[in-house]
């Protein structure tokens, strides 16, 4: 199932499986087991499968690489029936920020408060995603600076030539209120931060997110006579909004509650093979959720893919000490 290998042909699973004791001939004793596994798990891979059929591979056969700069290219997939090619690998504007504008933090509502060097840095982190294909940016009303600082640096490299807001994915979140009018506010207010009343970045936003959508009351207050989803209806309409999401950490079926009104173009949840952050477990975790969501035909975003996956590019010492040895190499090639 090695993406990167040929497209049309796989090798058969004992050279798959000489190949890996090639690399690791230490395991030469557990050919055996390594073989079973692999043969188990081809009975229901999907890639087996589609490799019979005339119908392409999702996965590329190798790293896409610009041919104008011989850059990686990151890989992207449909996101639902927005139609955004979306980048797997996007860039989230959690943690760049001047300041998060907290109780205890230094204030920054304009960009004469950002300092040059913070903002050089913002610019400088656009750039590289560009240059490799990202082109998915995620912000929030609730990370401080955060909104003013995309803004201003995406401006400027639309307004250098180096950009085409079309080019760009735009994405940004506010947290849900009962009072429909209050919501609208608050949506107001990152629409100033981001320069859309002035015509900055073409006026709209490609992602608007109902930002933590947690509990169930808070999904009583989409639907019905005064409902969120009125306000959000009328920016679609106006063309401020392209497409409406949610973000969540609530369990599954508050989730699925949300999906299942219809509302909702895309959706951010977590769902990882290792790590337990909220309802992500390997025993099934969101796994309803994603299925409600292609269901309908949403896109679906998997919140922290590194992080609270479980920081497999730092792994803890017990991640490594179980992936060490056959047991590891069976767990790999399951996960595979």
């Amino acid at each position: 199932t090695n993406p990167r290998k040929s497209r049309t042909q796989a090798p058969p699973v004992d050279e798959g499986v000489a190949e890996v004791l090639a690399l690791r001939p230490e395991y030469g004793e557990y050919s055996a087991s390594v073989r079973k596994v692999v043969e188990e798990f081809d009975k229901t891979n999907p890639r087996k499968q589609k490799q019979a059929s005339d119908e392409p591979w999702d996965l590329p056969a190798r790293s896409p690489q610009s041919q104008e700069t011989g850059l990686f290219q990151c890989p992207t997939r449909r996101f639902g029936r927005t139609e955004l090619a979306m980048p797997i690998i996007t860039c989230g504007g959690m943690q760049l920020q001047q300041s998060w504008n907290r109780a205890n933090d230094p204030k920054v509502l304009d960009m004469a408060q950002v300092s040059d060097d913070c903002q050089e840095n913002l610019v400088c982190i656009i750039r590289k995603c560009l240059a490799h294909g990202i082109n998915h940016f995620e912000t929030a009303q609730g990370y401080g600076s955060s909104e003013i600082q995309f803004a201003a640096a995406l401006q400027h490299l639309i307004d250098a030539g180096e950009v085409r807001r079309e080019d760009i994915i735009l994405q940004t979140k506010v947290v849900p209120c009962a009072d429909p009018a209050e919501f609208a506010d608050k949506i107001q207010t990152s629409f100033d931060r981001l320069g859309l009343s002035n015509g900055q970045l073409g006026g709209y936003v490609d992602l608007l997110a109902i930002h933590g959508l947690n509990t169930s009351k808070q999904v009583s207050w989409l639907s019905g006579g005064s409902s969120l989803f009125t306000v959000t209806d009328r920016l679609k309409q106006e063309g401020k909004v392209r497409h409406l999401g949610f973000s969540t950490h609530a369990m599954t079926r508050t989730i699925v509650a949300a999906i299942e009104t219809g509302g909702f173009d895309y959706v951010n949840l977590h769902y990882h093979f290792i790590g337990s952050y909220t309802a992500s477990s390997p025993h099934g975790g969101n796994l309803a959720a994603v299925r409600a969501a292609v269901g309908r035909d949403m896109g679906v975003f998997i919140i922290s893919v590194n992080d609270k996956a479980g920081k497999l590019y730092k792994p803890s010492c017990r991640i490594t000490e179980l992936c060490r040895g056959p047991e590891g190499l069976e767990l790999s090639l399951i996960h595979i």
